[in-house]
């Protein structure tokens, strides 16, 4: 399975949207979403989204992070 971590300071809609998106891409990956805590969303304000991504090594593939840049450059 692919993990994802989303993380969104004060912005759950638009984190909500990018989940939809990996799900759309990779209906089995398993999403974990959470708030930006108060230290690093001092830093970086509201509306900003973090995904983290881990699981077996697909280098030789075109990687789910790939995909969602190459589909919101398409947008």
């Amino acid at each position: 399975a692919q993990y994802v971590v989303m993380g969104h300071a004060d912005c759950p809609r638009d984190a909500e949207k990018l989940c939809k998106m990996l799900r759309d891409i990779e209906s089995n990956a398993i999403v974990i979403e959470h708030n930006i805590g108060p230290t690093i969303g001092s830093h970086v304000g509201p509306g900003m989204i973090s995904c983290a991504f881990w699981g077996r090594d697909r280098r030789e593939n075109l990687s789910i992070s790939d995909r969602i840049a190459n589909r919101v450059k398409s947008e």
